[in-house]
């Protein structure tokens, strides 16, 4: 992943402002093993991509780690990849 994402893969967002394309998949990812769990605390994807545009680099990891490994247990990992960060990852 690039050190900067602001400028790298930009797609739209729906508030008007750009996107990381490492955010979209993130939030893709996310919904994917996460978008009918109870810990979903982003709502859509296009408010999950506005909320990761804000994460910093390790923000970003973990919660994309923890989206994947959500597939396999997204009550144990769904939490760590929402916007709080389940008390294991960073909120930002």
């Amino acid at each position: 992943m690039p050190a900067d994402t602001s400028t790298a893969g930009e797609s739209s967002s729906s508030g008007g402002g750009m996107v990381s394309q490492e955010c979209v998949d993130f939030c893709a990812l996310y919904f994917m093993n996460c978008g009918d769990n109870p810990a979903n605390d982003y709502g859509d994807e296009a408010s999950c991509g506005d909320a990761c545009s804000g994460f910093d680099m390790k923000t970003y990891d973990c919660k994309n780690y923890h989206a994947g490994v959500a597939g396999d247990d997204p009550d144990t990992h769904c939490p760590h990849a929402n916007l709080d960060g389940g008390g294991v990852c960073p909120m930002s």
